[in-house]
């Protein structure tokens, strides 16, 4: 059983409700006795589609539903990057603190400031991408627009499709095609940025709330919630590869030590393990290890990697690893290629 936030304490969190308007609700509804969600709709505070979606995640927690939400909390972009050694806890504040004043995205900021570099961006978000669709999948703007009845599903499907075939963004096929207008956009996507948000909050609130000691006259009964970590704990690569005029003429290096990653977890699912290559001297990368193949060539590459014992638990992975070589390389020293990244599965 998950500990189950308050409807106003998870809105305050979220970032929707200003503190001083939600006391201003309270003494409302102590002298009206009416439900607080009514309240805040009826002031203005959130709509009701804000207000079913806390109700629901409310629900989640009472029926002992967590994991997804735990999932999510794990997936926020600086988190992953955090995680997996990519960017220092100052380098993630100093780029959280310019993303309030500027409302640019994270992973952009993280790029421009130098903390990381546009593949690791990449990796980052695909790994993201995974493991929070199923959770995003209820605030997700063709699904949105949908149930609010401004359009129907025939026309989602022939967005998705333009969509797909431009590579433009869903909201901008939509508006296009005169399915909906700017202004109907810009309102649901700031609608989606809300739901998101309390999301979180009920992700943060839900899954931190200290052990709680539930006492009645005959017994006093303990409920705690265990949070769950993933971390890359080492990855012992060679900095750099010397390649020799042999080794061009086959076409890649075979490097004489396994590479070893130190996975540090307890989610009973195990992780998803990413390997982003990042070099224009190496065309893939290959890792073959205990139960473990895998090909990195453009983009990210993922594997599952399942949890081994019980708890919190330091696994290694052992990967023989062969570099191949991109056309027109020469012999000399390169830079180690890939980055890792890692997330809950």
């Amino acid at each position: 059983m998950f500990p189950v936030p308050r409807i106003g304490e998870l809105l305050v969190r979220a970032g929707l409700v200003p503190r001083a308007r939600l006391d201003e609700a309270l003494e409302r509804q102590e002298g009206a006795n009416r439900r607080l969600g009514e309240l805040l709709v009826e002031m203005g505070l959130v709509d009701q589609v804000e207000l079913n979606e806390v109700l629901s995640l409310q629900d989640e927690l009472r029926a002992g539903r967590g994991e997804e939400l735990r999932g999510l909390l794990a997936s926020r972009l600086g988190d992953i990057l955090l995680n997996s050694g990519a960017v220092t806890r100052a380098q993630l504040e100093r780029a959280v603190a310019e993303q309030e004043r500027t409302g640019e995205l994270l992973g952009e900021i993280l790029v421009r400031q130098g903390a990381i570099t546009p593949a690791q961006r990449q990796g980052a978000l695909s790994l993201q991408a995974k493991a929070s669709n199923r959770l995003h999948g209820r605030s997700r703007l063709g699904r949105m627009l949908v149930e609010a009845g401004v359009i129907d599903e025939a026309t989602l499907g022939e967005a998705i499709r333009r969509q797909r075939a431009t590579g433009k963004r869903l909201g901008e096929t939509l508006v296009e095609s005169g399915a909906i207008t700017p202004d109907v956009l810009s309102g649901f996507l700031a609608r989606q940025k809300r739901l998101r948000a309390i999301a979180f909050a009920a992700a943060a609130l839900g899954l931190s709330t200290p052990p709680a000691a539930l006492a009645d006259t005959h017994r006093i009964q303990v409920q705690a919630t265990v949070i769950r970590h993933t971390s890359i704990g080492a990855f012992r690569a060679p900095q750099q590869v010397a390649v020799t005029a042999q080794d061009v003429a086959r076409g890649y290096v075979e490097l004489a030590q396994p590479v070893e990653v130190e996975i540090r977890t307890n989610n009973p699912g195990g992780v998803m393990l990413g390997f982003n290559l990042n070099s224009q001297q190496v065309r893939a990368v290959h890792f073959d290890g205990e139960d473990l193949e895998l090909s990195v060539a453009t983009g990210a590459a993922v594997v599952l990697v399942p949890k081994a014992g019980v708890g919190l638990r330091r696994q290694t992975l052992h990967l023989r690893t062969r570099l191949e070589l991109a056309p027109g390389a020469q012999p000399g020293v390169i830079a180690w290629p890939v980055t890792l990244f890692i997330a809950p599965s």
